[in-house]
């Protein structure tokens, strides 16, 4: 597993630079200051040969020339590696795509979001999101367009979610957001459906609609991100089966089932693969 440097890693080499190069400067100074000296005849250091304190004067001049500047390069070099290191690190953990956090980072976020509601006392909820009929979406506008509709999403759900609320790119045509407060859940996945009803992508001049079914799955006796997931995966097939374009809450699930299996009869074996 490839491991990048942390903010703290980072800051001490960039102050470990810093230290060396006033160390060096420093020292320059010294050097040269006691070689002015010992040029002093009112000095014990006169009893040092002429050739000798010249010796040291041009030593402490070359120190002074040399050494600062060569740790200031050192300092810098550093800094451009840290930089180096930051960029790496961002573009491992973000979609190139939608720009959104990729599904490592998303994971990573959620745990800590999930860490600070239970230091917090408060419940927080996920959203399992799903573009509906993508496939759809591909076929008749090539890749290039499904692109297009990705970005497009991406960028309407960055608008919608709330300050503080985790959102990334899961995979595929599938986001998913994490809010703090459970409460503010529905109203956020309600604000990403009509925002999308509202508004199309466009793909060289051609709109493309996109519309998506959401699934909210709130903490818990499910208190990981794996269980949040799989919870909100449930709820999120119903609403696929529902027609798309809406939002179920995995706590309704029961009541929808038994209504969808009043109106479509026993389901048939298999049948359990969510719908585009």
């Amino acid at each position: 597993m490839i491991r990048f440097p942390g903010l703290k890693a980072r800051r001490d080499a960039n102050r470990l630079a810093l230290l060396v190069t006033a160390a060096a400067v420093a020292a320059s100074v010294a050097l040269t200051l006691a070689a002015l000296h010992a040029l002093v005849p009112a000095t014990v250091l006169s009893l040092v040969p002429q050739a000798d304190a010249i010796a040291i004067t041009i030593a402490a001049t070359t120190s002074a020339i040399v050494a600062g500047p060569t740790s200031l390069m050192l300092c810098l070099e550093i800094l451009r590696a840290n930089q180096l290191g930051e960029q790496i690190r961002r573009a491992a953990l973000t979609d190139p795509l939608t720009g959104l956090p990729n599904r490592a980072a998303l994971i990573e976020q959620i745990k800590q979001a999930i860490d600070a509601c239970q230091h917090s006392g408060r419940t927080g909820a996920l959203l399992y999101i799903d573009l509906d009929h993508f496939k759809m979406i591909n076929d008749h506008h090539g890749h290039a367009g499904g692109d297009a509709a990705l970005r497009h999403a991406a960028r309407i759900m960055r608008e919608t979610i709330e300050p503080g609320m985790v959102l990334g790119r899961f995979g595929g045509e599938e986001f998913v957001a994490f809010a703090h407060d459970s409460g503010r859940a529905a109203a956020t996945a309600m604000a990403m459906i009509m925002a999308l009803r509202a508004t199309s992508a466009n793909h060289h001049g051609t709109e493309i609609c996109v519309t998506a079914s959401i699934g909210i799955a709130m903490m818990g006796d499910a208190a990981t991100p794996e269980a949040l997931l799989a919870n909100a995966d449930r709820a999120l097939y119903l609403a696929k089966s529902a027609g798309r374009d809406r939002v179920v809450h995995h706590e309704d699930i029961r009541d929808l089932e038994a209504g969808l299996r009043r109106h479509a009869g026993p389901r048939q074996p298999g049948s359990t693969a969510r719908a585009a």
